[in-house]
């Protein structure tokens, strides 16, 4: 039990102390040399630098130390499609550094690389999109299939039903395509294929 005071700060150096301390359920190190995936929590226009994504790197390192700026994939946008992109600067707590890796939040500063329109709006982007190494070949999801257990729910659950889906970052209704069984009760578990409703997503599965 720690004892903390949020008005005067006594106590909150051992409790952040005791937080650092507890082992990650995650091997971050592993992930490090895996393909980069880049979670979006939120997105920002700053002025002077324009769009800055921020959220956390589930795999892999990116730097900018070197001559060219790193190209990623950006999306999916809410066609599907994915964007190749150029990350600008990173920023780890406020603070600018080249390198960031798996296990950590950062904030990039992004711009376009290609397509007609290379101007990227505030409006197009999205909690829940992902910037993606470029030696990966993304693909959206209209649908995907989940093993589920029903924890809680007062009535019956069937084909058509529409529950919200969290996923990482993305947060969107989804309805019910199909499942091995006729209903669902409390309880009760399923192997069920999801639809989202308003526009595909990336998952890992």
């Amino acid at each position: 039990v720690f004892q903390v005071s949020n008005v005067t700060g006594v106590g909150l150096d051992l409790l952040k102390l005791f937080l650092n301390l507890i082992p990650s359920d995650k091997e971050w190190i592993k992930k490090r040399d895996e393909p980069v995936e880049f979670q979006i929590d939120g997105v920002f226009q700053v002025p002077g630098t324009g769009i800055v994504v921020s959220g956390i790197m589930n795999k892999g390192s990116i730097s900018t130390t070197g001559r060219e700026k790193p190209v990623m994939w950006l999306g999916p946008f809410s066609d599907g499609s994915f964007r190749k992109i150029r990350i600008k600067c990173i920023h780890l707590k406020c603070v600018e550094v080249s390198a960031v890796h798996a296990g950590t939040m950062a904030s990039f500063a992004i711009s376009l690389i290609e397509g007609k329109d290379r101007k990227l709006t505030k409006k197009s982007l999205r909690r829940g999109m992902v910037i993606l190494d470029p030696s990966i070949e993304p693909k959206a999801a209209k649908m995907f299939a989940a093993e589920v257990q029903i924890l809680h729910h007062p009535g019956t659950i069937k084909i058509n039903y529409q529950p919200i889906a969290t996923l990482g970052t993305t947060y969107q209704a989804v309805k019910i395509h199909s499942m091995n069984t006729e209903v669902l009760r409390s309880g009760d578990r399923a192997r069920v294929r999801f639809k989202f409703v308003h526009r595909p997503e990336y998952i890992s599965p």
